[in-house]
């Protein structure tokens, strides 16, 4: 991933959080991360791991295919190839 999916990434986890009335705190304290970790990764600072992604979809009642969403369209936009997919 790169940096702008990082930050993708970091706002959609961010706008579930809120809208679920979380803190970052309360967030890390129920996936077992840090609040730092989790502010990082909102940022889009923080390389996640798979093992994060799962651990904070939990937390916060969704899918990491719902936190991953918005990626493909915002990293790939319509009419540009990706050179790994060719």
């Amino acid at each position: 991933m790169n940096h702008l999916e990082f930050t993708t990434l970091g706002k959609t986890i961010r706008q579930i959080r809120q809208d679920r009335h979380l803190s970052q705190k309360a967030l890390a304290e129920s996936c077992g991360l840090r609040r730092t970790y989790i502010c990082d990764v909102e940022r889009g600072a923080r390389n996640v791991t798979l093992r994060s992604l799962m651990r904070m979809a939990h937390s916060l009642g969704t899918t990491v295919s719902e936190l991953t969403r918005n990626l493909e369209n915002d990293a790939h936009p319509v009419g540009k190839c990706h050179p790994c997919s060719i």
